[in-house]
């Protein structure tokens, strides 16, 4: 298959530009490409995904009305002055 695919290349006047490279050029060359990718995401401000919201409260900070857990495993939701505080 690949030599009709070739012969149908020449017929056409087409040159093939195939160069053989090693594995490991071949795996920098997807990580290069990727970080350049991933660093183009980060930069880019209007194609960021919006921030999820904190998954914890912070020691004496408000928990009322959370629904999220206290970040100190060991502090619980107590109310204090009616108020609700980790």
């Amino acid at each position: 298959p690949e030599e009709a695919l070739f012969l149908e290349l020449q017929g056409l006047s087409l040159q093939p530009s195939l160069k053989r490279i090693t594995e490991e050029q071949a795996e920098e060359a997807l990580l290069q490409e990727a970080e350049a990718k991933a660093l183009a995401e980060v930069l880019d401000p209007e194609g960021r995904k919006p921030r999820s919201p904190r998954r914890c409260v912070r020691l004496h900070e408000s928990c009322l009305g959370h629904q999220v857990p206290c970040c100190d495993p060991c502090a619980t939701c107590y109310c204090r002055f009616f108020n609700a505080f980790c």
